[in-house]
């Protein structure tokens, strides 16, 4: 932060005495100047202190002009050196700087101008030094978030940490893409008009009373995929500036690249896509059209999404919003939007944050030639999140579809025992609570209240609220069919188990 006159007057070895306009004490200074001139304004700029005796200023008035002259360019305050012109701070000037809240500080005698222009000068090139560490740390910080995170997710987290304020990625369209810290999006929504205002311009920087807006386009000219953005409340310096251009090339890059591999997607062959989806290609064929694609025929998930209605742009929206990740995308004859993708984190969180409309289900990890399992689980993810109304299903959340439907049923019946009776037993153990067994007789007779309440013994109240912590304990209504059949699996499963021990 640059230096205020309120640090500068805080320097005891400086003998600084603040005697009018505390209300400009905040003010930062840029530079000191030392002046005896009439009006010296001329050769100061917005920020400067400037130092004088007053041996110029004598005649009645000529102070309170000075002071409205300062003011005029935003000048941060006045030192004024006390027992050569002036035994004290004359009160014309006290009142004039009270009235105009710009800050006098009484220099005494024994205090040269030279020490404190040594003092704001040491100030500034520590600050300058800070600034070019902290930028240094920026570009390498930036580097590794467009490698882990991709650069339009982990950008503006990196610029809004590093300096301060607010960053946003705003697209083409003015809706913003990512903003951080995630309570600025209104007010990254309320500057949209002004950065949009001038198209074609590649960089802006507007300067505020409350701070300042610096903007980068982003895309190669002809082509701006929107801007980057960043806000906070002083200006930006000459290598922090750099920072900003440096982020936008890298948002740059990576919207380019989403916009080619969009564009190559489009181009996959369509036909090919859905045999191997089928399982219809030979486990080489298969790989050696998956590694013409961008693929890894060894690291493969299939995502399924379907559509809440009848979008016919579903297909490229979930082209767009997968931008860069390693994927290709096709429809299936029921409208269903197929996606087959390597790295399958990224894949999952570009879908998840485009907020499509529809839901998205995910398939088991898959190797080229042998998809067709994945792509079935990912089918039935989705059609059981849209049931459920969960916008993003892995079929691995939901083990007992998940059995049915591996290959070669290899997921064991002790994976839904662990995720879905172990929790339950603790709580009935800590409690002293019969759930699953209350639970076992409540599926067994179909959930109807009355029936299992009789065949337990207890009052339908009670059995309502023993369901009631199982919901809470698993997270998940036990309206659902599919966690109805979950839950009779991993009960039979349990009770084969303790039969057997």
């Amino acid at each position: 932060m640059p230096l205020t006159v309120r640090q500068l007057a805080a320097r005891a070895d400086l003998g600084l005495r603040v005697v009018a306009g505390e209300a400009g004490l905040d003010r930062a200074i840029s530079w000191v100047h030392s002046s005896e001139v009439g009006d010296p304004t001329p050769w100061l700029e917005a920020g400067a202190l400037l130092l004088t005796t007053a041996a110029g200023h004598r005649a009645p008035g000529e102070l309170a002009d000075l002071t409205r002259r300062l003011v005029a360019i935003d000048a941060a305050g006045i030192g004024l050196a006390v027992g050569v012109a002036f035994d004290e701070v004359p009160a014309e000037l006290r009142e004039a700087a009270d009235a105009a809240s710009i800050c006098v500080l009484e220099v005494p005698y024994e205090t040269p101008f030279v020490a404190i222009s040594q003092a704001v000068a040491g100030r500034i090139a520590e600050e300058r030094q800070a600034t070019l560490q902290r930028a240094l740390r920026a570009h390498h910080l930036l580097t590794r978030a467009a490698l882990e995170q991709g650069a339009v997710r982990g950008v503006p987290s990196v610029l809004a940490r590093t300096l301060g304020g607010w960053a946003a990625i705003i697209g083409g369209d003015g809706r913003p893409l990512s903003v951080s810290p995630a309570a600025a999006t209104a007010e990254v929504e309320a500057r949209v008009p002004e950065v949009r205002r001038a198209p074609g311009v590649r960089s802006l920087a507007l300067s505020e009373p409350s701070g300042q807006l610096v903007g980068q386009a982003l895309g190669v000219r002809g082509a701006e995929h929107g801007h980057l953005v960043v806000y906070r409340d002083h200006a930006l310096e000459g290598p922090e500036q750099a920072v900003v251009a440096a982020a936008a090339s890298l948002v740059t890059y990576e919207l380019e690249h989403a916009r080619t591999a969009a564009a190559h997607a489009s181009r996959v062959d369509e036909p090919i896509l859905h045999e191997l989806l089928r399982d219809g290609l030979d486990a080489g064929a298969a790989a050696r059209h998956v590694r013409s694609w961008g693929l890894d025929p060894d690291d493969l998930i299939v995502m399924a999404v379907l559509p809440e209605s009848g979008d016919d742009g579903l297909l490229d929206r979930v082209r767009a919003a997968l931008g860069a990740a390693r994927a290709v995308a096709t429809t299936d004859a029921r409208r269903r939007v197929l996606v087959l993708a390597s790295d399958a984190d990224t894949a999952c969180a570009a879908l998840a944050d485009a907020a499509l409309p529809g839901w998205v289900g995910v398939g088991a990890p898959a190797t080229a030639g042998a998809l067709a399992p994945s792509r079935r689980q990912a089918e039935e993810a989705a059609h059981i999140g849209s049931q459920e109304d969960r916008r993003m299903a892995r079929i691995e959340d939901f083990d007992g579809v998940s059995l049915l439907l591996a290959p070669g049923g290899d997921v064991g019946a002790g994976v839904l025992v662990r995720r879905l009776l172990h929790p339950l037993l603790r709580v009935e153990q800590d409690r002293g609570i019969p759930l699953t067994e209350s639970l076992r007789v409540f599926l067994d007779h179909n959930g109807s209240w009355g029936e299992a309440s009789a065949a337990l013994g207890v009052h339908r109240h009670t059995l309502r609220a023993r369901m009631d912590t199982v919901e809470r304990v698993l997270g998940r209504s036990l309206d659902s069919s599919y966690l109805r059949l979950e839950l009779s699996l991993a009960l039979r499963a349990h009770s084969l188990a303790t039969d057997a021990g």
